[in-house]
């Protein structure tokens, strides 16, 4: 009797241990949140971007009904995880180039005399300014830009480069602009104003299980 209790508890512990070790393949963790400001003409709306420093991961969750959140992955790779017209969850990928670049190939970039502190449960972020200059349209925008945050920023950037409607604003392509080790923590044009309001511990968690590879 107790042979067979102890072989029964060894057969559930081991289906508990492989449940375990699938289920933490398949959910995703973000401890921390990118929580951006963004200001367009008349309109203003909110933007979180979660983070994960250990894998370098970022998940962005967009304001659509079908897509539930979209993963950067230090690869260029974006798996966008979505539900289609009949209800099923479908998963389908995207690649973004120059995601490793580490510094711009230009000089479009001038540091001007002007920083800007945020605080949040973070702590201090500062970021220095900087001005960037288009060469076709002649235009020139003021950046806040802070080093501060471990990471790789073109995968933050990258998402504005998605195709669809599940993307970033441009004003966040910065990809080749700046170093991948500067975030964006403002950005000020005539058309649009974003600004990093915080970056702050706000732990999200995504099940990505359920989502089949769209063929």
């Amino acid at each position: 009797m107790n042979q067979k209790l102890s072989a029964l508890f060894i057969i559930n512990w081991l289906f508990s241990v492989g449940s375990f070790a699938q289920s933490s393949k398949t959910r995703l963790t973000f401890p921390n949140a990118f929580v951006y400001e963004v200001v367009k003409g008349n309109e203003k709306s909110e933007v979180w971007i979660y983070h994960n420093p250990k894998t370098g991961q970022f998940l962005y969750v967009p304001n659509d009904d079908m897509v539930k959140s979209v993963v950067g992955s230090a690869n260029g790779i974006y798996t966008i995880y979505a539900q289609n017209e009949n209800g099923k969850k479908v998963k389908f990928v995207q690649t973004v180039s120059k995601i490793s670049e580490q510094s711009p190939k230009n000089n479009l970039l001038k540091r001007i005399n002007k920083t800007k502190t945020i605080t949040g449960s973070q702590g201090k972020i500062v970021s220095e300014g900087f001005t960037l200059s288009y060469l076709k349209t002649n235009e020139i925008d003021t950046l806040y830009l802070s080093t501060q945050i471990k990471g790789n920023a073109n995968i933050l950037y990258g998402f504005s480069r998605l195709e669809g409607d599940a993307k970033l604003p441009n004003a966040f392509d910065l990809i080749g602009q700046v170093s991948n080790n500067q975030f964006l923590i403002e950005y000020i044009s005539t058309y649009s104003t974003v600004k990093l309001v915080a970056y702050e511990s706000n732990p999200y968690t995504f099940e990505t299980r359920a989502y089949q590879l769209k063929k």
